[in-house]
């Protein structure tokens, strides 16, 4: 999971990381649309908790169910209000899940941890 506006850490690093010989097959993006303010990793606790029992669905089946974006935010709204929230310099505001679907453009140079083979 990863927002679409994080300039510190973009979400071409998990693409990138993902392609590396050293990531794992199962790294993810996902973006999120709009924020009230940009920022690193602003999640409502719903998109986290929603994002947390997909992955908790992973580890006990074995396999990805990650549904499409509007069903994410289905998950995550059904949730409830309390959780629909998002805090900004103490103000708190109810705020809609906004998982999106992103493909992050190439990564500008090849990465790989391990560029000369396996360490081992």
């Amino acid at each position: 999971m990863h927002t679409t506006g994080d300039g510190l850490v973009v979400p071409e690093n998990e693409q990138a990381y993902r392609a590396s010989s050293t990531g794992p097959a199962t790294a993810r993006c996902c973006g999120r649309s709009s924020w009230p303010a940009p920022g690193i990793a602003r999640f409502t606790p719903a998109e986290t908790i929603t994002a947390v029992q997909t992955l908790e669905n992973r580890m006990s089946t074995g396999q990805w169910h990650v549904p499409a974006p509007a069903g994410l935010n289905a998950e995550a709204a059904a949730l409830g209000p309390q959780y629909n929230i998002y805090a900004l310099n103490g103000t708190v505001y109810p705020t809609a899940p906004a998982f999106a679907s992103y493909t992050p453009v190439r990564y500008l140079r090849p990465f790989d941890l391990w560029p000369w083979g396996d360490p081992r």
